[in-house]
């Protein structure tokens, strides 16, 4: 029979059951307090998530607002290239009224402006604000292994690989390399050998180019010698510390320039190599005088082929006319030479020996060529200098073709018949490096584009953010010095 519990045991056994045992008590409050922390941390965690979700948003705002203003100096651009009523004397390669500090938006405190600037090869400057003319680099998807040899540091291997790369065999120069090389690297790949490069930093994948050949010390590409570009091994790039600045190759060469054989208002130039009753009459509708069209048809009739527009200048030859031996004189010699910017923006040799018509992309603009590039193209040093001190002067009108080299005394006709086909007049390629920026902010993006407007519209070649090197130019307030944080 069961023991019957006294009233003592009966009143501790009620106790026991009705109190929490301190152990039971001990975990409950440690799981609360667990409890309360992490309801903090996800409270807290909530709070920052919401803050850089709104710092993040912030940030792509400004981001996008600074690329918008980027892009409306572009756009600006385009439409002064594209104005059909733009005044032939405004100069859109140097126009700070124009292009520098233009403003696009003002929020009040924070306003977006852009300038459109670019290098230039001048003493007196190397900062311009404009629109830079592709046409005056040299061709690598034209120019021959004698131009390359003269641009510097190069050597005659990697011009002849250069070459090789490009053209459509597999034979190599005697310098040069091939398929044969390519495939034979540890990381194999296969020349071009399309006849064109695609962009200029493909050089780097052609034997023996580098990227201090192909781009210099000018780390930040704005053609200025800055602080980090003149210190030796102590920051990058590495440079030699000599006080001057090795651009490399990349600021002279292109691979978008070409000449599609069409005046500056978009009609096709009259080839002086025809034939026929109606050459006389093209040549005069283009506005060539009388007495230099009777000329070009005599010199057709007695079976001269010219091989450049520029030899219609000091031709003086014996030639046979109808059977009868006769002296042919240009009207175009040294004293008369007011028709030669119309000739050479009316007329083309184009199926004459090295003829200028159609598609053309071995030519270079000695109105926007630099020392080095027209040196590469055969000028020596003293008419190179020569050069770029007469066109600094010269009216925007008169920079759409090469005449001023032989009107302001530059060359003499013998040598401008010798490098004329090499020159060419202006391009409709052209190269526009925008920066978007806040001066209350501090931000920036900085844009470059390469535009074709030779169909009557824009066409887009190329485009690269250049952000990430900086500002490069001295801009206002806060990017002075080129100081100032991108935002992307």
């Amino acid at each position: 029979m069961p023991r019957q519990m006294n009233e003592r045991q009966m009143t501790h056994a009620k106790a026991t059951r009705s109190a929490p045992p301190v152990r039971r008590r001990g975990v409950i409050l440690y799981v609360t307090l667990i409890v309360v922390m992490m309801a903090g941390l996800l409270a807290a965690g909530l709070s920052f998530f919401v803050q850089s979700q709104s710092a993040g948003s912030a940030a792509g705002t400004r981001s996008a607002e600074a690329m918008e203003a980027a892009r409306s100096g572009v756009n600006l651009a385009i439409a002064e290239l594209l104005n059909p009523a733009r005044d032939p004397k405004l100069d859109l390669t140097d126009n700070p009224d124009l292009f520098r500090g233009v403003l696009v938006s003002d929020g009040g405190q924070v306003q977006w402006r852009f300038s459109l600037v670019h290098a230039i090869d001048r003493d007196d400057k190397t900062t311009a604000y404009g629109i830079a003319d592709e046409s005056g680099k040299l061709s690598l998807s034209g120019a021959t292994a004698e131009q390359l040899m003269r641009l510097p540091g190069m050597t005659p291997e990697i011009a002849d690989a250069i070459i090789d790369w490009r053209d459509t065999n597999d034979e190599p120069r005697p310098l040069g390399a091939e398929r044969d090389y390519y495939e034979q690297l540890d990381n194999p790949y296969s020349p071009n050998n399309s006849g064109l490069f695609q962009s200029v930093d493909e050089l780097l994948l052609v034997r023996g180019v580098t990227a201090q050949l192909l781009y210099g010390e000018d780390m930040n590409r704005n053609g200025l010698l800055d602080p980090n570009e003149n210190d030796g091994d102590q920051s990058l790039p590495l440079d030699n510390a000599d006080g001057k600045l090795d651009r490399g190759w990349y600021p002279y060469l292109t691979v978008y320039a070409f000449d599609n054989g069409q005046t500056a208002a978009g009609q096709q130039r009259v080839d002086i190599n025809g034939s026929g009753q109606g050459l006389s009459r093209s040549l005069t509708g283009r506005g060539i005088s009388k007495e230099l069209a009777d000329f070009i048809v005599k010199a057709r009739q007695a079976g001269v082929t010219f091989a450049n527009t520029a030899d219609l200048v000091g031709f003086d030859e014996a030639v046979k006319v109808n059977g009868k031996d006769q002296q042919l004189t240009s009207p175009l010699a040294t004293g008369h030479l007011d028709e030669l910017p119309r000739v050479l923006e009316e007329l083309t040799a184009g199926s004459g020996r090295g003829g200028r018509g159609g598609l053309r992309s071995g030519t270079v603009n000695p109105s926007a060529a630099s020392r080095v590039v027209l040196m590469a193209v055969g000028f020596n040093e003293a008419e190179a200098d020569a050069a770029a001190s007469a066109r600094a002067n010269l009216a925007p009108a008169d920079r759409n073709n090469y005449a001023w080299l032989l009107t302001q005394g530059v060359l003499s006709v013998e040598r401008f018949r010798e490098l004329a086909p090499a020159l060419r007049g202006g391009g409709k390629q052209y190269r526009i490096e925008s920066v978007g920026y806040s001066e209350q902010l501090g931000l920036y993006r900085r844009i470059e584009v390469v535009v074709d407007v030779s169909q009557g519209n824009s066409r887009t070649l190329y485009f690269r953010d250049l952000t990430d090197l900086g500002p490069a130019y001295v801009l206002t307030g806060d990017l002075e010095g080129g100081k100032g944080r991108s935002e992307r």
